[in-house]
């Protein structure tokens, strides 16, 4: 092996594997995130009288409230495609 990658693999950090307890709150904490960012995105969708009213208020078009929603979803789903 050369020195450099001698060097390389030296210089990696040791990691210590995570406990079950770890996983299972990244994985509900990732879950309420889900779907909260699925519920919202879907609201904007079916474009109830609040969220329209909301939306404009934020200074966004309401032309522009489907546009949001739809990358909204397909985002949230990319992100839970393991």
């Amino acid at each position: 092996m050369n020195a450099i990658a001698q060097n390389f693999t030296t210089d990696l950090p040791h990691h210590q594997p995570m406990s079950g307890t770890r996983i299972w709150i990244g994985r509900i904490l990732s879950g309420i995130v889900s779907a909260f960012l699925l519920f919202d995105g879907a609201m904007k969708l079916f474009k109830p009288a609040f969220v329209v009213k909301a939306t404009v208020e934020l200074g966004y078009p309401e032309s522009a409230i489907i546009g949001i929603g739809v990358v909204l979803v397909l985002s949230t789903l990319l992100y839970l495609i393991p």
